[in-house]
């Protein structure tokens, strides 16, 4: 919902920015059109900005730190506009030229908002793709308490595994940091209770499925083995 969000965002902003283009090359029928939706879509930008921001609290610790600083930038831009645009109604020629700068500011925080997030995005993607799960002998593990954890980016977990007679008694899942991933929780108890590793990913949950399973290996291959 938070990306749909940020898109419905994007598209108010191509078409307030439009009226510029308009309004210097002279064609009529457009500029005439986007002057009666500015302050509708003004309203609308507002808004999607307001709950994109909601929307993107959750997932704060899985995404990189310049994404929510030059969206909070953004936001407060917007703000500024908004307040001035009322307040200098009357000097009409200072504030368009005023309005005209800030639009241009807004604009690059809204190429640099979304470079990063392309760039963080596409690091996420080739840590998932880099996940390689490998089968562990467990037998030869001495009994014991063993803690894992691996950072994909978007998706975080940490888990701890209990052995006990060469076998995994249990998996504890401190961690999961996740959007849309929950139900990739349900691998923990499938491979406890078949005591295989790896096994099938959950089914619309793959990448998280990927990550917790990723986490238990790297417990189990920092593991005490058996003398």
């Amino acid at each position: 919902m938070g990306i749909v969000l940020g898109y419905i965002s994007l598209l108010c902003f191509i078409l307030l920015s439009a009226k510029i283009f308009t309004h210097k090359f002279h064609i009529t029928k457009a500029d005439k059109v986007l002057r009666i939706l500015h302050q509708p879509l003004c309203c609308i930008l507002t808004v999607s900005c307001i709950f994109h921001f909601i929307f993107v609290i959750p997932v704060f610790k899985t995404r990189n730190l310049f994404i929510y600083i030059t969206g909070i930038l953004i936001a407060l831009l917007l703000i500024f506009m908004i307040f001035f645009c009322h307040v200098k109604r009357k000097n009409t020629v200072e504030w368009l030229k005023w309005h005209r700068v800030l639009a241009g500011v807004m604009f690059l925080l809204i190429v640099g908002h979304i470079a990063i997030y392309c760039f963080d995005f596409r690091d996420y993607q080739t840590k998932i793709k880099n996940i390689q799960l490998q089968g562990v002998d467990v037998s030869n593990i001495a009994d014991g308490t063993y803690i894992g954890e691996y950072d994909a980016g978007y998706i975080y977990t940490k888990v701890e595994i209990i052995i006990s007679n060469g076998t995994i008694e249990n998996i504890i899942l401190f961690e999961h940091e996740n959007e849309r991933g929950q139900a990739a929780e349900q691998v923990i108890s499938n491979i406890v209770d078949t005591q295989a590793f790896p096994v099938d990913a959950i089914t619309g949950a793959t990448n998280s499925s990927k990550v917790i399973q990723k986490a238990i290996q790297n417990a189990l291959e920092g593991a005490t083995l058996k003398k």
